[in-house]
């Protein structure tokens, strides 16, 4: 059996939207040994037919399987390994989609803070196969199956929003839209996050933020927790960040940016960017802007 590519490109029509279709690609191959990815776009790695370990944001972190069915879900600029057995004689078969604005439609709340990553069963093939299909498309029509390819984007995205949560550690669990649908916020919830992002530039405060939804402190902290697993302040750090990136990569000058996001000065700014990002908002702008799908193999 010979090694077999296929998938297509739509960096150009891409851009435009959000979210945005980048690439997609179908790849079966001798694959072994340990590689190094980071990519400034969103990536879905979907594992066929072979078994192999992913490690995340660090050589520090533990190994993790990654088995036939399974699926990865990495945010942008995510460090990560892949390590697959030397020395194997059958093929390998992954596929991919990348893709820019996943925090957009909510892609951002299923990604456990500590691991950088999310996992996804997927036992009946559905996302594996929506994969596929995009990738079929780009094969056979190029730039001009965009349309076709960016709705099963969106079939995918559908997909995983409506994935069971699991407790831990354990991988999320894929299924029929309307076996697993995905929970509508509370009031709460949705007061909440308006709250937020109306407020990206002022100092907000929790007990104000309780006063202006007519709660006390306590059943705003316990209800949105309960309901999005984080706190709402965790979830105001996540929307300044992700604003200050757009602004970052549309040429904003840094104290724009800090003042568009609320913080005291600059270096307060770029001590939080870094902690929650990994790097400074200069190495992040710099890699933003390498070619779309940075790849540093065999490290």
């Amino acid at each position: 059996m010979k090694p077999i590519t296929y998938g297509h490109s739509w960096y150009g029509v891409g851009n435009h939207f959000t979210p945005g279709l980048m690439s997609a690609l179908h790849m079966a191959r001798c694959y072994a040994g340990r590689h190094r990815y980071l990519h400034p776009v969103w990536v879905v790695d979907h594992a066929i037919n072979t078994s192999g370990r992913i490690r995340v944001l660090s050589r520090s972190r533990p190994w993790l399987p990654s088995l036939p069915g399974t699926l990865q879900l990495y945010p942008p600029n995510t460090l990560y390994w892949t390590d697959y057995p030397e020395g194997g004689k059958s093929l390998c078969e992954f596929s991919f989609v990348f893709f820019r604005g996943g925090e957009a439609v909510g892609l951002d709340k299923l990604i456990p803070p500590r691991a950088g990553f999310a996992r996804f069963l997927d036992p009946d093939g559905l996302a594996g196969a929506t994969i596929e299909e995009i990738a079929r498309i780009g094969q056979k029509q190029g730039t001009a199956g965009f349309w076709q390819a960016q709705a099963g984007l969106c079939r995918l995205i559908d997909l995983l929003l409506a994935s069971a949560p699991s407790e831990h550690d354990e991988p999320r669990r894929i299924g029929h839209p309307a076996s697993f649908p995905a929970p509508t916020p509370s009031a709460l919830v949705r007061a909440t996050e308006d709250y937020l992002r109306r407020h990206l530039a002022q100092p907000v405060a929790l007990a104000e933020l309780a006063q202006q939804l007519q709660v006390s402190v306590s059943t705003l902290s316990h209800r949105y927790r309960a309901e999005t697993g984080e706190t709402p302040m965790t979830r105001l750090m996540q929307l300044r960040m992700n604003h200050a990136k757009i602004l970052l990569t549309s040429g904003q000058k840094l104290s724009a940016i800090v003042e568009a996001t609320g913080f005291c000065d600059s270096a307060h700014f770029s001590r939080a960017f870094k902690r929650l990002e990994g790097v400074s908002p200069r190495e992040y702008l710099r890699d933003t802007l390498q070619p779309e799908l940075r790849y540093r193999a065999n490290d």
